[in-house]
This record gives C-alpha cells, sequence and structure tokens, in this order.
C-alpha cells in the first residue's frame, strides 16, 4: 500500500476511534445541531426562483382541506364531497399549523417552512439512533453525515409537503423495529406496528410495508439467542395488529362516507395513471422514451378514462403493446425512479449526482451480506426496504421525491463501506474490547454489551 494511502487509512481509523468515544447524547445533539445548521444554510442560499411552491396538491387539496377543519367541517373538499384524495394525515398537520399561524406572529408560510425545518432535525435524530442500532458508532455517524449533506432530503424543507412529517413517523417506525428486532421484544414491535399506520396516514405508500419489515424477522437472525420462533411469529403479530389498528378507524369512516373500502386514499388510480402517462402529458412535454413506449403511454391517455385500477392497466397493456415494449416501459419507470422530477428539470444533473451514491451502496450491501449473521440481517433490512419503495415507485409516477426514504437507508450501507476497513482491522489486531463508560463501541460485540 502507498505510503501516502496507508497514512490516510491510519488517519482516518484514528478519527473513527475518537467517534467511538462519543456518548449517545453528544451524537444525538450534535446531529440535531448540524441539521438544523444545514436547512437554515440550504433555505438561506436558494435562488429566490426556486422557493416558489411548486407542489400542485397542495393546492387543490391539502390547503382546502385544512382550511374546511379550521371552519368545522373536517374532512371535507370545498365542493362538500369527503376528503379521501390523499390519507388524513398531512391536511390535519396543516391545520394544526395554520391554527398557530393564526394566533403569533409571522405568515402561514413562515409557519410550514418552519415546522419543515424542525421536522427534519427530527427525522435526523432518528435516523442516526436507527444507524445505530445497526452499524459500529464511527459508520452511524457518516450516515448521519452522508444523510445530512443530501440535496433531494435539504430540498423537500423549501415548500410544504407531506414527506417531511412522514419522514420522522417513518424514521421513528424504523427505530423501534430495529430495537424489537436487537431486544426480540413484542412492545417495540407494537410500537413499530403503530408508528407504520401513522406513517401511512400520511403517505399511503407504506400501506404493505409491513410486509418486508416481516420477512427480516421470518429470515434475519434473532439478536438473542433464546428467541424462538414462536416468539418472533408474536412479533409480527404485534407488528401486524398495531399496524390495522391505527388504520382502521380512517377506513371505517371512509368507508361509511363513501360506501367503498380504500386502500387508505382513492387517489391509487391518479397516481397509476400519471406514471404510465408521463411521456403523453396533453399539457406539457415528456420526457425522451423510447418510440414504442411512448405510443402505448399515448393509447392509454386516450383511455384513461376507462382504466379504473392496476388490473385493466394490466389487461390494457398485454392487448395493445408487445413483450419488449412492456419491458422497455417498466425499464422506464424502474430507472427514473432514482433521478427523475416531476418538472424534469436537473434530470441530467441528478443522473450524475446519484451514481456514486449508488454504486458505493451496492458495495457496502455485498459486504453487509458476506458478514456475519447480524450484519446479513442488516443487509436484508435495508435491501427489501430499498426494493418496496422501488417497486412502489415503478408503478406510480416514478421520481426521485418517492425514493427519498430508501436512500436514507442506503446512506447506511455506503456508511458501512467507509468504515469495514477500519473494522476489519481492529477485530484483527485489537479484537472486541469491552467500554467501561456506557458508549457504544465498535462492531456488533460490543453493542451486544451495552443492550445487556
Amino acid at each position: 500500500m502507498p505510503p501516502a494511502l496507508a497514512s490516510a487509512r491510519e488517519s482516518l481509523g484514528r478519527l473513527h476511534d475518537w467517534l467511538d468515544d462519543r456518548p449517545l447524547w453528544l451524537g444525538i445533539v450534535v446531529v440535531a445541531a448540524v441539521a438544523l445548521a444545514g436547512q437554515l444554510l440550504f433555505l438561506a442560499v436558494l435562488p429566490d426562483h426556486y422557493r416558489v411552491n411548486e407542489n400542485a396538491d397542495f393546492v387543490t387539496f391539502y390547503e382546502p382541506v385544512a382550511e374546511a377543519m379550521l371552519s368545522g367541517n373536517p374532512w371535507q373538499t370545498p365542493e362538500g364531497r369527503p376528503a379521501v384524495r390523499y390519507p388524513p394525515g398531512y391536511p390535519l398537520f396543516l391545520a394544526a399549523i395554520f391554527g398557530v399561524a393564526d394566533h403569533f406572529p409571522g405568515s402561514r408560510h413562515f409557519w410550514m417552512v418552519l415546522s419543515n425545518v424542525l421536522l427534519a432535525v427530527l427525522a435526523a435524530i432518528f435516523h442516526h439512533l436507527t444507524a445505530l442500532r445497526w452499524l459500529n458508532p464511527a459508520g452511524a455517524w457518516w450516515a448521519s453525515a452522508l444523510w445530512l449533506s443530501y440535496l433531494p432530503f435539504l430540498w423537500l424543507s423549501k415548500q410544504p409537503n407531506s414527506e417531511m412529517p412522514f419522514l420522522v413517523v417513518l424514521f421513528a417506525a424504523f427505530w423501534c423495529f430495529s430495537t424489537a428486532q436487537q431486544r426480540q421484544s413484542v412492545a417495540w414491535a407494537l410500537a413499530c406496528g403503530g408508528l407504520l399506520g401513522l406513517a401511512t396516514l400520511f403517505r399511503p405508500v407504506t400501506l404493505l410495508l409491513a410486509v418486508p419489515l416481516a420477512m427480516v424477522w421470518l429470515v434475519g437472525r434473532a439478536e438473542q439467542h433464546t428467541s424462538t420462533g414462536r416468539h418472533r411469529l408474536w412479533m409480527i403479530a404485534g407488528l401486524l395488529a398495531a399496524n390495522i389498528l391505527v388504520l382502521a378507524p380512517w377506513e371505517i369512516w371512509a368507508h361509511g362516507q363513501t360506501g367503498k373500502w380504500i386502500p387508505v386514499s382513492d387517489g391509487g388510480r391518479l397516481s397509476l395513471l400519471d406514471g404510465l402517462t408521463l411521456a403523453a402529458k396533453p399539457e406539457r412535454d415528456g420526457p425522451e422514451v423510447p418510440a414504442d413506449v411512448k405510443v402505448l403511454m399515448e393509447q392509454i391517455q386516450a383511455q384513461r378514462r376507462s382504466i379504473r385500477g392496476p388490473a385493466d392497466a394490466l389487461e390494457f397493456m398485454l392487448d395493445h403493446a408487445s413483450g419488449t415494449t412492456l419491458m422497455k416501459m417498466l425499464w422506464v419507470q424502474a430507472s427514473r425512479s432514482w433521478y427523475a422530477t416531476e418538472s424534469l428539470r436537473f434530470e441530467q444533473y441528478l443522473m450524475a449526482y446519484q451514481l456514486p451514491y449508488l454504486l458505493v451502496a451496492a458495495f457496502g450491501l455485498l459486504s453487509l451480506f458476506l458478514g456475519d449473521a447480524r450484519q446479513r440481517t442488516a443487509a436484508l433490512f435495508i435491501a427489501l426496504i430499498v426494493l418496496y419503495f422501488w417497486a412502489m415507485t415503478t408503478l406510480v409516477l416514478s421520481i426521485l421525491r418517492y425514493m427519498v426514504p430508501a436512500m436514507a437507508l442506503l446512506m447506511m450501507a455506503i456508511a458501512h463501506r467507509i468504515t469495514f476497513d477500519d473494522l476489519e482491522r481492529d477485530l484483527e489486531k485489537e479484537g472486541p474490547r469491552p467500554r467501561s463508560n456506557g458508549t457504544r463501541g465498535r462492531g456488533w460485540t460490543r453493542h451486544d454489551q451495552e443492550e445487556q
């Protein structure tokens, strides 16, 4: 190894040793401070023409429904119909923000942006706590640093959107899941299920997320050797039961209002069609796609009124396109999930920006899969969640914004790759060392000792 590289590696190892000795409370404080500073700095340097609220759903649905709540007409559209186009969580959150803004100095926009910043701080804390459950402390620090500097995450704070409260609840659910996995705790599984249900009330994408999480418990290694298959089934039952219980009141109310059962919202059809016709929008030019794919999208656009759901869409595509065209369309949808935007802006830059993250994350996941049983469980957790969000995004409008939660977990895989050589060095030269000060040490063994 060249001397310069060896010296850099040794310096990095010393930095990781120093990070390992930091107490948990200090990590939370630092992450919160850096998240707050990063959000404020991003908003300060963001040009004015990018500060415009580009969230059409906010104007057409979320804001009017929140206003109706303040007027004593909860979950109703301005036309008096049940507000089931989207889940109820974000309109309720907005109504609370509007109520605060109407009684304190500052505009509603100011309070919405401020809430986004504070929610970003909370999301960063739960992300860091989740990383600590799967990585050594230096790896968790790296994961937080990568996440807090990730531009698509910073971009979310510039305008009102349901992603910010959604990320807080989702990352809290991931933390509870990771703790349940580590402690084999039914109580933590119940907390995870409840938080997953709450996250779904903000964004319906997590409606089926309990399934891949349950698969981790079925396939992955139990943290406690005394855990039995029956105990893990109880954990899965708790996860699913809590999830259903949180969603049930909304589902029952929506059924009573509409006369039909909906998967949290009734906007799934429109979301599906938005993705299947992305290059055939009559109101604007779409992205460049293969000619036969564009023809199929134009045919779907012409018949969109007759397509009532996924089954109709699949039947139509099978009748009007060859297998090759369908594979091309799937590739377009799947690939655009990692870099595309609704406005089609910055896509070439985002493609170049995303590529290094994805390449290093792939190596990080591979090194986790090739590690010990606990590391393989971490890899399974990250991989299944990423694949879930990728599949759900591919089925609807394929844009990077919908993949931001998955990118948060991929930051953990990248962080593992960064600290992997240093971890191997410690295991070879020193072996696992217990900590006497109660902080998390490097590697799985010392992490387990603290939990015990």
